[in-house]
């Protein structure tokens, strides 16, 4: 990878993503990403090509329960345990101006 990260490109970023960065804000960031970019380009260098894809990170993948379907729990029984419901549904404070 030979992408350099100084404050020019920080800069821009911070533009193109509508952000206002003070001057620490952005000598801090820069330190940041051009580790992360560092960090990077040494993954980049693995050997990776003996290995097989993986299909998930988790170690203990084969230990899950069996997907079997089972019963589901009926409406009548979930609104039951509801604080509110109303017209078949869950009661919930609006969070959305309709206005």
């Amino acid at each position: 990878m030979s992408a350099k990260v100084d404050e020019a490109l920080v800069a821009r970023l911070a533009s193109l993503a509508n952000l206002e960065l003070s001057a620490e804000e952005t000598a801090e960031l820069t330190h940041d990403l051009a580790r992360i970019v560092d960090y990077v380009a040494i993954l980049e260098e693995a050997d990776v090509g003996d290995l097989p894809p993986l299909s998930s990170v988790r170690a203990d993948r084969e230990r899950r329960r069996p997907d079997e379907p089972v019963a589901s729990l009926g409406a009548d029984v979930a609104l039951a345990g509801a604080p509110r419901a109303a017209e078949g549904g869950f009661v919930v404070p609006t969070f959305v101006d309709e206005g």
